[in-house]
């Protein structure tokens, strides 16, 4: 199915789009089932999406649906790159393997969301809320994600490389083997974070809180801005690497 509309405007746009939402949503109940089934039936992963019953939105979509509520939506595999999801509402909804790069969702809610294996490549995610999303082995790499709360996702292998994340906050995340290479981390929150094997290689952590942090086998030769204050609240282990000054209590 080709899947195309006009993006309405005036007053009743925000009213007429969330109708048409639920209008299809209805219709296509009994279809999210066989979709699930099917999914991973070693053919490419599709979305159980509102607009159709299996809908592939081109890379040219540019869709609108600010502030809608597609909280514990089929998502897999949905193809919404640049599109526009200001305050858009994911949370519990399943979006593994999806390709947002490009797209808006300043202000989204993902809590609870299953974004494993996502991309999220140049997407805009300022204020966005993870509480305890997964993101595992996805790629947000030059994501704006500034003030993003991510407390107690699940961030294992994902590349935030050169990423934007100012202020951030990770308290509790597993983050095992996460990519921050160049990524902007000033003061971003890492209390009480699993940060083992995390290469944090050119990353700028001025300012940034790793207090009860685990930092066991993660790379911070070539962390910009890191103080010995900042590695005392840590702890870490033989193989965790440091500026040659610096030294890291081991975790127990």
């Amino acid at each position: 199915m080709t899947v195309s509309y006009a993006v309405v405007t005036g007053p009743d746009s925000d009213v007429q789009l969330c109708v048409n939402f639920m209008k299809n949503q209805l219709r296509l109940t009994a279809a999210a089932a066989a979709t699930l089934g099917a999914v991973w039936g070693g053919t490419a992963a599709f979305a159980d999406w509102p607009f159709g019953s299996v809908a592939h939105l081109e890379p040219g979509y540019g869709g609108v649906c600010e502030g809608c509520d597609l909280s514990g939506r089929l998502l897999v595999g949905a193809k919404m790159t640049n599109s526009v999801f200001r305050h858009a509402n994911f949370s519990h909804a399943v979006l593994t393997r999806a390709n947002a790069s490009n797209a808006v969702f300043e202000g989204a809610n993902f809590s609870d969301a299953d974004l494993s294996h996502a991309k999220l490549i140049d997407a805009k995610c300022a204020g966005a809320r993870f509480r305890s999303a997964t993101l595992a082995h996805g790629d947000a790499s030059r994501a704006d994600l500034q003030n993003a709360d991510f407390t107690r996702a699940e961030l294992e292998d994902v590349a935030f490389a050169h990423a934007n994340l100012q202020g951030a906050v990770f308290t509790h995340v597993v983050a095992d083997a996460a990519s921050f290479v160049g990524a902007d981390l000033r003061h971003a929150l890492f209390s009480r974070a699993h940060l083992e094997g995390v290469d944090f290689s050119e990353a700028d952590v001025t300012g940034a809180d790793f207090s009860h942090a685990n930092l066991s086998g993660a790379d911070l030769r070539s962390a910009h801005g890191l103080t010995e204050a900042q590695v005392r609240r840590a702890c870490g282990d033989r193989s965790t690497r440091l500026p040659r000054h610096m030294r890291i209590a081991r975790c127990g």
